[in-house]
């Protein structure tokens, strides 16, 4: 895929189910423990993955002291596009792309509205998931001049077997493909560097924008999970994709 492809790309049908694209959030886990006192809405959302199969070699950087919190990560996707660790700095970017209505309607586990007390208890999420498992499993997705313009993460991460995708997206890069790539390149490094054999996803069913990115990444429809959200008092259900290693 070109670079005009990746920034020109569209897909199905977006989170407010209008113009298609790649870009809206999902409901499923993103990667990161717990909430639980904010209830159910908790954590980040979203879904996708990418090649069952890779060998090419991924650069990445790890330095700096993980005890002190000032891990310095960075992982090219493309040269539009750059995985580094959530930063304090970017705290104005979370909250002013997460107070978004359309990001809120298909996620369970972002806090709405987002304030800088969410963004403080992320980072203490993000943190203790990054001493636990002696790396960043929570990233920053950043344009090429390092502007945050969403996420990406794990949870549920059991290295040499499996673990749960997600994501999310600023809306402003909606509809370009940013997000197939990305989570193309996620899967690359779970299979790789982590040696998964089972990824999974949920997403609220009537999400198709997210289902799209599913689809393109290799994800199979596992199950409906009946009654699986619950948000404002009103129940959802959800779907299951999961890619396989064979």
């Amino acid at each position: 895929m070109t670079q005009s492809e990746i920034f020109h790309e569209t897909s199905v049908v977006s989170a407010a189910g209008l113009v298609a694209n790649d870009g809206a959030p999902c409901s499923a886990n993103l990667g990161v423990p717990s909430w639980p006192e904010l209830g159910e809405r908790k954590g980040y959302s979203g879904s996708g993955t990418g090649l069952n199969r890779c060998t090419a070699p991924l650069p990445v950087i790890i330095s700096g002291q993980l005890g002190g919190r000032d891990i310095t990560m960075y992982r090219s996707v493309n040269k539009q596009i750059q995985l580094t660790e959530i930063r304090a700095t970017d705290r104005d970017a979370f909250v002013t792309h997460l107070n978004d209505a359309d990001i809120h309607r298909y996620t369970c586990r972002i806090p709405y509205p987002y304030t800088d007390a969410c963004f403080d208890q992320w980072m203490e999420i993000v943190a203790g998931a990054s001493a636990q498992y002696g790396e960043p499993i929570n990233w920053a997705i950043r344009d090429r001049k390092g502007s945050l313009i969403g996420g990406i993460g794990f949870d549920n991460l059991i290295k040499g077997h499996r673990a749960e995708i997600g994501y999310w997206l600023a809306k402003p890069f909606w509809g370009h493909g940013i997000m197939s790539t990305v989570v193309a390149y996620a899967c690359q490094v779970a299979v790789t560097e982590w040696e998964l054999a089972r990824l999974t996803a949920i997403v609220f069913e009537d999400n198709l924008a997210s289902v799209r990115v599913l689809e393109k990444n290799g994800f199979a429809h596992e199950a409906r999970l009946r009654k699986y959200f619950k948000r404002d008092g009103v129940f959802s259900d959800a779907f299951l994709f999961a890619r396989v290693l064979e």
